[in-house]
């Protein structure tokens, strides 16, 4: 009786190895390959890499997108990033906080990536006076980056800027 219980496990071990690969679930549209966008790969990159082996990695993995993180040290690469992504065929998805010698770049390379900034936290007033001054805040902004064809993303990164509700609110 045992060799037939043996028997019976290979084979059902066996058919579920065959079905496996038959039983999978569909990605969902917003978390396939090429919708994703690799973020803060500048700074936080162990290997500091330059624009051109950068531009390569996110190729070799198949990533088309970059939302552009950088910091003080970074101003000078601006444009050879820019030109590395498209070389590579790279979006220029976003970039964080804006800076005026990239939207100078933006404008000479035809590129219109979003303009990603975290909302002020104002604190004083009643609510609609707080919701009023962070509005305010980023009314300019906003116009300006219209004007380029840019969008401005808000993004929750802490805060009274960061409650969901309230980046609402200063939207609307």
């Amino acid at each position: 009786m045992r060799p037939l219980y043996s028997i019976f496990f290979f084979i059902m071990a066996l058919g579920s190895l065959f079905f496996a690969g038959q039983v999978r679930a569909e990605v969902p549209a917003n978390l396939k390959v090429d919708r994703l966008a690799a973020w803060c790969i500048v700074p936080f990159d162990a290997k500091k890499r330059g624009p051109e082996d950068r531009a390569k990695m996110l190729a070799r993995l198949g990533i088309k997108r970059c939302a552009y993180d950088w910091r003080g040290e970074h101003v000078k690469d601006f444009e050879e990033e820019i030109l590395q992504y498209k070389k590579h065929g790279i979006e220029f998805f976003a970039f964080w906080a804006g800076h005026d010698e990239a939207y100078k770049l933006f404008e000479k390379h035809d590129i219109h990536p979003q303009i990603w900034r975290t909302l002020g936290s104002p604190t004083e007033g009643s609510l609609e006076e707080m919701v009023s001054a962070a509005a305010d805040s980023v009314l300019g902004l906003a116009k300006h980056l219209d004007q380029m064809g840019c969008e401005l993303g808000l993004y929750n990164h802490g805060g009274w800027g960061g409650e969901p509700k309230n980046l609402v609110a200063v939207c609307e």
